[in-house]
Protein backbone atom coordinates (compact mmCIF):
# COMPACT_ATOMS: atom_id res chain seq x y z
CA UNK A 1 0.00 0.00 0.00
CA UNK A 2 1.28 3.21 -0.84
CA UNK A 3 1.92 5.78 1.62
CA UNK A 4 1.01 9.14 1.68
CA UNK A 5 3.71 11.56 -0.08
CA UNK A 6 3.73 14.49 -1.65
CA UNK A 7 2.51 14.66 -5.09
CA UNK A 8 4.28 17.69 -6.26
CA UNK A 9 7.59 16.70 -6.61
CA UNK A 10 7.73 16.10 -10.46
CA UNK A 11 6.46 19.64 -10.71
CA UNK A 12 9.29 22.72 -11.05
CA UNK A 13 9.95 24.95 -8.58
CA UNK A 14 7.67 28.35 -8.11
CA UNK A 15 9.68 30.61 -10.23
CA UNK A 16 11.76 28.03 -11.67
CA UNK A 17 10.61 26.32 -15.97
CA UNK A 18 11.67 23.49 -17.10
CA UNK A 19 14.47 24.50 -19.85
CA UNK A 20 14.85 21.23 -21.81
CA UNK A 21 12.25 21.29 -24.62
CA UNK A 22 9.21 19.40 -24.23
CA UNK A 23 11.05 16.25 -26.57
CA UNK A 24 13.97 16.21 -24.01
CA UNK A 25 11.44 15.88 -21.32
CA UNK A 26 9.29 13.26 -22.70
CA UNK A 27 12.39 11.34 -23.60
CA UNK A 28 13.86 11.75 -19.80
CA UNK A 29 10.61 11.15 -18.55
CA UNK A 30 10.18 7.50 -20.31
CA UNK A 31 13.59 6.34 -19.95
CA UNK A 32 13.26 6.42 -16.14
CA UNK A 33 9.71 5.76 -16.07
CA UNK A 34 7.94 8.54 -14.75
CA UNK A 35 4.40 8.88 -14.93
CA UNK A 36 1.65 11.06 -13.86
CA UNK A 37 0.52 9.50 -10.14
CA UNK A 38 3.22 7.22 -10.25
CA UNK A 39 5.93 7.15 -7.36
CA UNK A 40 9.46 7.01 -7.84
CA UNK A 41 12.36 6.52 -5.45
CA UNK A 42 16.08 7.48 -5.95
CA UNK A 43 18.55 6.18 -4.17
CA UNK A 44 21.95 7.00 -3.84
CA UNK A 45 21.87 10.75 -5.02
CA UNK A 46 24.75 12.35 -3.09
CA UNK A 47 24.21 15.41 -4.52
CA UNK A 48 20.44 15.60 -5.14
CA UNK A 49 20.92 16.95 -8.99
CA UNK A 50 19.16 13.98 -10.51
CA UNK A 51 16.56 14.50 -7.99
CA UNK A 52 16.24 18.40 -9.03
CA UNK A 53 16.30 17.93 -12.75
CA UNK A 54 13.56 15.10 -12.21
CA UNK A 55 11.64 17.42 -10.38
CA UNK A 56 11.25 20.12 -13.39
CA UNK A 57 10.04 17.78 -15.48
CA UNK A 58 6.27 17.90 -14.55
CA UNK A 59 5.63 14.59 -15.02
CA UNK A 60 2.82 14.86 -12.00
CA UNK A 61 4.74 11.81 -10.79
CA UNK A 62 5.25 11.89 -7.00
CA UNK A 63 9.50 11.25 -6.30
CA UNK A 64 11.38 10.84 -3.14
CA UNK A 65 15.27 11.23 -3.44
CA UNK A 66 17.56 9.60 -1.09
CA UNK A 67 21.30 9.91 -0.38
CA UNK A 68 23.69 7.60 2.17
CA UNK A 69 25.11 10.21 3.49
CA UNK A 70 23.62 12.13 6.32
CA UNK A 71 22.90 15.80 7.22
CA UNK A 72 26.28 15.84 9.53
CA UNK A 73 28.07 14.28 6.47
CA UNK A 74 27.36 16.72 4.26
CA UNK A 75 27.42 19.57 6.64
CA UNK A 76 31.08 18.45 7.58
CA UNK A 77 32.30 17.90 3.86
CA UNK A 78 31.47 21.62 3.28
CA UNK A 79 29.11 20.59 0.32
CA UNK A 80 26.99 23.99 1.38
CA UNK A 81 25.27 23.87 -2.16
CA UNK A 82 23.96 20.10 -1.63
CA UNK A 83 22.33 21.65 1.55
CA UNK A 84 20.63 24.22 0.19
CA UNK A 85 19.78 22.13 -2.87
CA UNK A 86 17.89 19.62 -0.09
CA UNK A 87 15.76 22.60 1.22
CA UNK A 88 14.85 23.77 -1.75
CA UNK A 89 13.90 20.40 -3.00
CA UNK A 90 11.66 20.06 -0.04
CA UNK A 91 9.94 22.86 -0.57
CA UNK A 92 9.25 21.72 -4.33
CA UNK A 93 6.87 19.16 -2.54
CA UNK A 94 9.81 16.33 -3.10
CA UNK A 95 10.70 14.25 -0.03
CA UNK A 96 14.10 13.73 1.20
CA UNK A 97 15.67 10.69 2.90
CA UNK A 98 19.39 11.72 4.30
CA UNK A 99 21.52 8.00 5.66
CA UNK A 100 19.56 5.63 3.42
CA UNK A 101 21.26 2.58 2.69
CA UNK A 102 20.39 1.46 -0.80
CA UNK A 103 21.06 -2.36 0.00
CA UNK A 104 19.04 -1.71 3.02
CA UNK A 105 15.84 0.52 2.24
CA UNK A 106 13.81 -1.66 4.97
CA UNK A 107 15.72 -0.11 8.20
CA UNK A 108 17.15 3.15 6.42
CA UNK A 109 14.56 4.79 5.24
CA UNK A 110 12.24 7.06 6.97
CA UNK A 111 9.16 7.24 8.13
CA UNK A 112 8.01 9.85 5.61
CA UNK A 113 9.24 7.50 2.91
CA UNK A 114 7.74 4.47 3.05
CA UNK A 115 5.38 2.25 0.86
CA UNK A 116 5.78 0.36 -2.86
CA UNK A 117 7.18 2.63 -5.58
CA UNK A 118 6.19 2.08 -9.21
CA UNK A 119 10.51 2.47 -9.92
CA UNK A 120 12.73 1.96 -7.79
CA UNK A 121 16.23 3.95 -10.06
CA UNK A 122 20.19 4.12 -8.83
CA UNK A 123 21.64 6.80 -11.37
CA UNK A 124 25.29 5.33 -11.58
CA UNK A 125 26.09 3.33 -8.40
CA UNK A 126 29.19 3.14 -6.93
CA UNK A 127 31.05 1.60 -3.79
CA UNK A 128 33.35 3.78 -1.69
CA UNK A 129 35.96 1.17 -2.82
CA UNK A 130 35.51 1.67 -6.74
CA UNK A 131 38.68 -0.44 -7.59
CA UNK A 132 37.09 -3.12 -6.36
CA UNK A 133 35.06 -4.65 -9.27
CA UNK A 134 33.27 -7.53 -6.47
CA UNK A 135 32.43 -5.01 -3.85
CA UNK A 136 30.71 -2.94 -6.74
CA UNK A 137 28.96 -6.29 -7.89
CA UNK A 138 28.32 -7.05 -4.30
CA UNK A 139 26.68 -3.25 -4.02
CA UNK A 140 24.37 -4.40 -7.51
CA UNK A 141 23.03 -7.89 -5.88
CA UNK A 142 22.38 -6.03 -2.29
CA UNK A 143 20.78 -2.95 -3.91
CA UNK A 144 18.52 -5.34 -6.09
CA UNK A 145 17.25 -7.31 -3.27
CA UNK A 146 16.45 -4.42 -1.10
CA UNK A 147 14.77 -3.00 -3.97
CA UNK A 148 12.38 -5.33 -5.11
CA UNK A 149 10.49 -5.14 -1.58
CA UNK A 150 9.74 -2.40 -2.34
CA UNK A 151 8.72 -2.52 -5.65
CA UNK A 152 4.81 -1.97 -6.88
CA UNK A 153 4.45 -5.81 -8.77
CA UNK A 154 4.70 -4.56 -12.04
CA UNK A 155 7.23 -1.69 -11.15
CA UNK A 156 10.42 -1.75 -12.43
CA UNK A 157 14.21 -1.01 -11.27
CA UNK A 158 16.22 1.58 -13.05
CA UNK A 159 20.12 1.86 -12.75
CA UNK A 160 22.42 3.83 -14.98
CA UNK A 161 25.82 2.66 -15.41
CA UNK A 162 29.08 4.31 -17.04
CA UNK A 163 30.26 2.92 -20.08
CA UNK A 164 31.52 -1.30 -19.94
CA UNK A 165 30.52 -1.49 -16.39
CA UNK A 166 26.97 -3.09 -17.12
CA UNK A 167 28.06 -6.08 -19.40
CA UNK A 168 25.12 -6.41 -21.43
CA UNK A 169 25.43 -6.55 -25.47
CA UNK A 170 24.25 -3.43 -25.52
CA UNK A 171 27.50 -2.27 -24.65
CA UNK A 172 29.54 -0.13 -27.66
CA UNK A 173 33.10 -1.88 -26.71
CA UNK A 174 32.18 -5.25 -25.39
CA UNK A 175 34.25 -6.39 -21.97
CA UNK A 176 34.99 -10.19 -20.68
CA UNK A 177 32.39 -11.11 -18.07
CA UNK A 178 35.01 -10.82 -15.66
CA UNK A 179 36.06 -7.48 -15.97
CA UNK A 180 31.94 -5.82 -15.66
CA UNK A 181 29.94 -5.70 -12.71
CA UNK A 182 27.21 -8.34 -14.27
CA UNK A 183 24.30 -6.18 -13.79
CA UNK A 184 22.22 -8.85 -15.64
CA UNK A 185 22.84 -11.60 -13.64
CA UNK A 186 22.53 -9.47 -9.94
CA UNK A 187 18.89 -8.60 -11.44
CA UNK A 188 18.46 -12.56 -11.91
CA UNK A 189 19.41 -13.57 -8.50
CA UNK A 190 15.90 -11.86 -7.04
CA UNK A 191 14.11 -12.94 -10.37
CA UNK A 192 14.38 -9.62 -12.66
CA UNK A 193 14.91 -9.69 -16.48
CA UNK A 194 16.88 -6.74 -18.61
CA UNK A 195 13.84 -5.58 -20.29
CA UNK A 196 15.47 -2.45 -21.94
CA UNK A 197 18.46 -0.59 -22.25
CA UNK A 198 18.85 2.52 -23.55
CA UNK A 199 21.89 5.71 -23.81
CA UNK A 200 21.84 7.91 -20.66
CA UNK A 201 20.47 10.92 -21.01
CA UNK A 202 22.99 12.83 -19.29
CA UNK A 203 23.37 15.43 -21.43
CA UNK A 204 19.40 16.40 -21.45
CA UNK A 205 19.90 15.89 -17.65
CA UNK A 206 22.42 18.41 -17.53
CA UNK A 207 20.26 21.27 -19.46
CA UNK A 208 17.67 20.35 -16.29
CA UNK A 209 20.46 21.11 -13.57
CA UNK A 210 22.08 17.52 -13.46
CA UNK A 211 25.21 17.38 -12.18
CA UNK A 212 27.54 14.07 -13.07
CA UNK A 213 29.36 14.13 -10.06
CA UNK A 214 30.05 11.63 -7.30
CA UNK A 215 31.22 11.68 -3.90
CA UNK A 216 35.23 10.45 -3.94
CA UNK A 217 37.88 9.80 -1.33
CA UNK A 218 40.63 12.14 -1.72
CA UNK A 219 42.75 9.13 -1.37
CA UNK A 220 44.29 6.62 0.87
CA UNK A 221 46.62 7.95 3.51
CA UNK A 222 45.48 8.66 6.98
CA UNK A 223 45.05 12.11 6.52
CA UNK A 224 43.12 12.45 3.26
CA UNK A 225 41.30 9.00 3.47
CA UNK A 226 37.89 10.33 4.68
CA UNK A 227 37.74 13.83 2.81
CA UNK A 228 35.01 13.69 0.42
CA UNK A 229 34.94 15.75 -2.46
CA UNK A 230 32.60 15.98 -5.57
CA UNK A 231 34.48 15.25 -8.36
CA UNK A 232 33.17 14.31 -12.22
CA UNK A 233 33.46 11.28 -13.94
CA UNK A 234 33.15 10.44 -17.58
CA UNK A 235 29.54 9.53 -18.61
CA UNK A 236 30.39 9.36 -22.78
CA UNK A 237 28.74 5.82 -23.28
CA UNK A 238 26.82 5.22 -20.51
CA UNK A 239 23.78 3.02 -20.20
CA UNK A 240 20.32 3.32 -18.70
CA UNK A 241 19.13 -0.17 -17.76
CA UNK A 242 15.14 -1.12 -17.21
CA UNK A 243 14.19 -4.18 -15.25
CA UNK A 244 11.12 -5.87 -14.50
CA UNK A 245 9.72 -9.13 -12.50
CA UNK A 246 9.83 -12.37 -14.60
CA UNK A 247 6.77 -12.92 -15.46
CA UNK A 248 4.70 -14.80 -18.47
CA UNK A 249 4.35 -11.36 -20.50
CA UNK A 250 7.69 -9.72 -19.94
CA UNK A 251 10.74 -10.37 -22.38
CA UNK A 252 14.42 -9.64 -22.02
CA UNK A 253 16.32 -7.74 -24.16
CA UNK A 254 19.33 -9.76 -24.54
CA UNK A 255 18.71 -13.87 -24.21
CA UNK A 256 20.62 -14.72 -20.70
CA UNK A 257 23.04 -17.35 -21.91
CA UNK A 258 24.46 -19.92 -20.01
CA UNK A 259 26.57 -23.58 -20.67
CA UNK A 260 27.61 -26.44 -18.19
CA UNK A 261 29.16 -29.54 -18.44
CA UNK A 262 28.29 -32.83 -17.13
CA UNK A 263 29.76 -36.63 -17.39
CA UNK A 264 28.26 -39.79 -16.11
CA UNK A 265 27.78 -43.58 -16.79
CA UNK A 266 25.15 -44.09 -18.83
CA UNK A 267 22.03 -46.51 -18.04
CA UNK A 268 21.55 -49.77 -20.29
CA UNK A 269 18.34 -47.90 -21.47
CA UNK A 270 19.95 -44.40 -22.13
CA UNK A 271 18.85 -42.32 -24.86
CA UNK A 272 19.90 -38.15 -25.58
CA UNK A 273 16.17 -37.90 -25.47
CA UNK A 274 15.40 -38.59 -22.40
CA UNK A 275 18.38 -36.34 -21.34
CA UNK A 276 16.72 -33.39 -23.13
CA UNK A 277 13.61 -34.21 -21.56
CA UNK A 278 14.52 -34.16 -18.00
CA UNK A 279 16.91 -31.34 -18.47
CA UNK A 280 13.50 -29.30 -20.36
CA UNK A 281 11.83 -30.10 -17.33
CA UNK A 282 14.50 -28.91 -14.86
CA UNK A 283 14.41 -25.84 -16.24
CA UNK A 284 11.17 -24.93 -17.00
CA UNK A 285 9.03 -23.30 -20.15
CA UNK A 286 10.47 -20.25 -21.44
CA UNK A 287 14.20 -21.69 -22.32
CA UNK A 288 15.46 -22.89 -25.01
CA UNK A 289 18.50 -26.01 -24.47
CA UNK A 290 20.79 -27.76 -26.93
CA UNK A 291 23.11 -30.90 -26.30
CA UNK A 292 26.68 -31.58 -27.85
CA UNK A 293 28.25 -34.54 -26.66
CA UNK A 294 31.71 -33.56 -26.26
CA UNK A 295 33.33 -37.07 -25.33
CA UNK A 296 32.43 -40.76 -24.97
CA UNK A 297 34.48 -44.07 -23.39
CA UNK A 298 33.43 -47.18 -23.22
CA UNK A 299 35.66 -49.44 -20.34
CA UNK A 300 36.74 -52.90 -20.95
CA UNK A 301 33.45 -54.01 -18.42
CA UNK A 302 31.57 -52.59 -21.34
CA UNK A 303 30.17 -49.43 -19.30
CA UNK A 304 29.92 -46.62 -20.70
CA UNK A 305 30.22 -42.66 -19.90
CA UNK A 306 29.44 -39.71 -21.85
CA UNK A 307 30.25 -36.26 -21.43
CA UNK A 308 27.66 -33.16 -22.65
CA UNK A 309 27.95 -29.53 -23.02
CA UNK A 310 24.48 -28.09 -22.16
CA UNK A 311 23.47 -24.85 -23.66
CA UNK A 312 20.92 -23.06 -22.84
CA UNK A 313 19.47 -19.47 -23.55
CA UNK A 314 16.13 -17.55 -22.37
CA UNK A 315 14.56 -14.19 -23.11
CA UNK A 316 11.71 -14.39 -20.84
CA UNK A 317 13.45 -16.33 -17.31
CA UNK A 318 15.73 -15.14 -14.99
CA UNK A 319 18.05 -18.26 -14.45
CA UNK A 320 20.75 -17.73 -12.84
CA UNK A 321 24.22 -19.84 -13.75
CA UNK A 322 24.70 -20.97 -10.01
CA UNK A 323 20.22 -22.08 -10.45
CA UNK A 324 20.85 -23.82 -13.97
CA UNK A 325 24.50 -25.74 -12.65
CA UNK A 326 22.46 -27.24 -10.10
CA UNK A 327 19.86 -28.58 -12.51
CA UNK A 328 22.02 -29.87 -14.91
CA UNK A 329 23.88 -31.34 -11.81
CA UNK A 330 20.71 -33.03 -10.76
CA UNK A 331 20.35 -34.47 -13.85
CA UNK A 332 23.17 -35.97 -14.23
CA UNK A 333 22.79 -37.67 -10.37
CA UNK A 334 19.72 -38.94 -11.42
CA UNK A 335 20.94 -40.85 -14.39
CA UNK A 336 24.25 -41.68 -12.49
CA UNK A 337 22.43 -43.50 -9.84
CA UNK A 338 20.05 -45.27 -12.01
CA UNK A 339 23.67 -46.42 -14.02
CA UNK A 340 25.00 -47.71 -10.53
CA UNK A 341 22.02 -49.31 -9.55
CA UNK A 342 22.19 -51.71 -12.68
CA UNK A 343 25.49 -52.14 -12.01
CA UNK A 344 24.82 -53.36 -8.52
CA UNK A 345 22.45 -55.89 -9.95
CA UNK A 346 25.36 -57.23 -12.12
CA UNK A 347 27.90 -57.90 -9.67
CA UNK A 348 30.46 -60.27 -10.04
CA UNK A 349 30.02 -64.12 -9.01
CA UNK A 350 31.98 -63.07 -5.82
CA UNK A 351 28.50 -60.37 -4.93
CA UNK A 352 31.11 -57.55 -5.28
CA UNK A 353 29.61 -54.43 -6.10
CA UNK A 354 30.24 -52.17 -9.33
CA UNK A 355 30.59 -48.82 -7.68
CA UNK A 356 29.88 -46.01 -10.61
CA UNK A 357 30.00 -42.81 -8.58
CA UNK A 358 29.16 -39.71 -10.95
CA UNK A 359 32.56 -38.53 -12.45
CA UNK A 360 33.24 -34.85 -11.67
CA UNK A 361 32.27 -32.17 -14.62
CA UNK A 362 34.40 -29.39 -15.74
CA UNK A 363 32.47 -26.36 -15.79
CA UNK A 364 32.48 -24.80 -19.17
CA UNK A 365 32.91 -20.83 -18.44
CA UNK A 366 30.06 -18.34 -18.67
Amino acid sequence: MHSQMPSAGAAAAPGESCSASPAIAVGVAETFGLRSRARALLVGDGNFSFADALGKLGTGCAIAATALETHEQLVEAELQDVVERIARLRTQGIAVGLGVDAMNLADSLPADIQGTFDVVIFQFPQHPERRKIHLQRQLLRGFFASASTHLAPEGSIVVSLCRGQGGTPAEEVPRKGADTWQVQEAAAEVGFILQQVRPCPVQELEVLGYQSTGFRNRGLRETNANVVQDRGFNYKGSLTHVFCRETSTAFAAFPLERRHDISFWEPEDFSEEQLQQALSQGVGPGVDLELEMLDQYCKEDGRRARTYRVRMSTIRRALTLPAFRKICEAVRDSISASASCVASTKGSAEGQKREVPGMDIARAPQ
